[in-house]
């Protein structure tokens, strides 16, 4: 048996099963699409080198800080009431605030 240590493009387990959980308990069907961006929105690939503490931050809005808390306490996701995406994002960039807290996220497996 070999263990493959490469990041690849699957999902940490810990953040399936929180996703999952999140699902059955609020069914995204539920929610009027017409407006609101609910569900997964950033996706980090599964770096199982990376250890993480099998944590979720929650939070109001997704900030500076609490990004840098996040990453300070290596939690592995973060659930947000308000999203950080809400339209179609034409770029990725790190002029801008809101679009580096995402960037930093995914850097970081969050």
């Amino acid at each position: 048996m070999s263990l493959n240590t490469s990041v690849g493009t699957t999902t940490a387990p810990f953040s399936k099963a929180v996703v999952s959980a999140m699902r059955k308990l609020y069914p995204e069907a539920l929610a009027d699409k017409s407006w609101d961006n609910t569900g997964l929105l950033l996706e980090a690939p599964f770096d199982p080198l990376r250890r993480q503490m099998n944590s979720v931050l929650l939070t109001v809005d997704l900030t500076k800080a609490v990004v840098d808390e996040a990453i300070e306490r290596n939690d592995s996701l973060i659930v947000a009431y308000h999203p950080i995406i809400f339209r179609g994002l034409k770029s990725l960039t790190l002029a801008n605030s809101q679009q580096q807290s995402l960037l930093r996220l995914a850097a970081e497996g969050i």
